[in-house]
């Protein structure tokens, strides 16, 4: 990547791990990996689901693989006694720019900023009108 390109988005790997076939929030586990391409993400996002896989005992089901827009997604049953199943899918993430500050700037020009920031450590934003 050349220096003035600049990188809009990231793809991030991300892995849910449910604790019984009920369970339908999961628990999301560290990032696995962020990557400048979707290629290498989901690569990566394969890779991963499949080696989590592997940990599943004889009765656990085969992970299943699919695309959905360009991105990742799997999902495997692995009837583990602390793991019931994982999802594991890439999922985009739009970087801001930088070298436009026009919220920063709109922010002070209103006053938002100087108010909401305390001057000192410890020390308590100054009240308004209310």
């Amino acid at each position: 990547m050349k220096m003035s390109e600049s990188l809009n988005a990231i793809y991030v790997v991300l892995r849910k791990d449910f604790d019984h076939h009920t369970d339908r929030k999961g628990r999301l586990a560290l990032p696995i990996g962020a990557f400048k391409s979707a290629a290498s993400a989901n690569k990566a996002a394969e890779s991963h689901c499949e080696k989590q896989a592997a940990k599943r005992p004889d009765y656990g089901d085969d992970p299943e693989h699919e695309e959905k827009g360009g991105l990742y997604k799997g999902r495997c049953y692995t009837r583990e006694d602390r793991r019931d199943h994982f999802e594991v899918w890439v999922a985009m993430m739009k970087l801001g720019d930088a070298e436009k500050p026009s919220a920063l700037k709109k922010r002070k020009s209103e006053g938002v900023a100087a108010e909401s920031v305390p001057a000192e450590r410890g020390q308590k934003a100054p009240r308004t009108g209310t």
